[in-house]
């Protein structure tokens, strides 16, 4: 594969950065457990350079990425993670969002990624408004 390609075979110029947004609902499954160990899941993940996971309900680690994580204290529910692959990581810092549940954001910084401004990336997850969370708050 050449610089030029991701894990799915389409062309990419050199300035671009692919991303995903996935509601995983759950990273383990009933029966199989990680979602992080079936192939089709991480053959989508691994051919992109960002992703943004959102009902991940525990903090995820993927070999090859840098992930940050938020997680909601005592709860099985929510939870939202970004990833980015290591080679990219070293132009991307996390944002604070201590205030806040469910969402966590980083930045990616001009002058790594040659870019006018900084974009921030903010991955986030509101429950549904008749959710046990919500009635709870």
């Amino acid at each position: 594969m050449n610089k030029h390609q991701n894990g799915t075979g389409r062309k990419r110029r050199a300035n671009e950065l692919h991303f995903i947004s996935w509601n995983v609902h759950d990273m383990r499954l009933k029966d199989e457990g990680l979602k992080s160990s079936l192939n089709e899941f991480m053959n989508k993940i691994l051919a992109e350079d960002i992703f943004c996971l959102q009902e991940t309900k525990e903090p995820v680690k993927i070999s090859g990425f840098r992930c940050y994580n938020s997680n909601r204290a005592n709860s099985r529910s929510g939870g939202v993670c970004i990833g980015v692959k290591n080679d990219i990581s070293s132009g991307v810092s996390s944002v604070n969002t201590s205030c806040c549940e469910d969402i966590v954001a980083i930045k990616l910084k001009k002058c790594y990624f040659n870019i006018p401004n900084d974009i921030v990336i903010i991955n986030t997850y509101d429950s549904p408004t008749n959710s046990s969370y919500k009635k709870k708050r």
